[in-house]
């Protein structure tokens, strides 16, 4: 059985918990942290910014300005960042209309030291250039609804959504999980 490790998993959790707590004892980081929200309270913060966070390859100022223009929670930008697979990120900057050269710093910060080909870097272009942004600000919806009602409640809304379509083929069926329910 493969372990469920999406952002909202339980070992997501943990790992969120792990790295508030590193972040946290980090002088740095807070300091960025403050920096780039100071940023973004005066109007100040922009993509111009990030692209020079990101270019300059520094981390928590890039993570921090990507939590604040997403509104989605530090960790989860940041478990998004240093996974090797660059889909989240395209759908997370072409939700917010990130240029393609602001995409490019971003992803090469995520490649770190380990670099990225040119046909990967290519491969990335393709997939950005056919997202569409309806489809990836969906999904950054979807990280806001799941992120801001906690798991739980997410996974009782789903629940219900499913005993309605059982109802909806098989009353009968519908019926006794909805007595079972209440």
């Amino acid at each position: 059985m493969v372990p469920d490790i999406s952002p909202f998993s339980p070992v997501a959790a943990v790992t969120a918990e792990i790295q508030a707590k590193a972040r946290g004892g980090s002088e740095d980081h807070g300091r960025d942290r403050d920096f780039v929200a100071s940023l973004f309270a005066a109007g100040q913060l922009d993509e111009a910014r990030l692209f020079a966070f990101a270019s300059e390859g520094a981390l928590d100022r890039t993570l921090s300005a990507l939590s604040l223009m997403c509104d989605l929670p530090l960790g989860l930008i940041e478990r998004c960042l240093v996974q090797k697979r660059t889909e989240q990120n395209l759908a997370l900057a072409k939700a917010i209309e990130l240029r393609w050269e602001t995409v490019v710093a971003l992803i090469i910060m995520q490649a770190g030291g380990g670099g990225i080909s040119l046909s990967q870097l290519d491969q990335c272009f393709t997939t950005f250039s056919r997202l569409q942004k309806k489809t990836a600000q969906t999904a950054l919806h979807l990280s806001h609804a799941r992120n801001g009602a906690g798991m739980k409640a997410f996974r009782a809304r789903r629940q219900a959504r499913l005993v309605r379509r059982k109802y909806r083929k098989d009353p009968a069926i519908g019926q006794l999980q909805i007595e079972k329910a209440v």
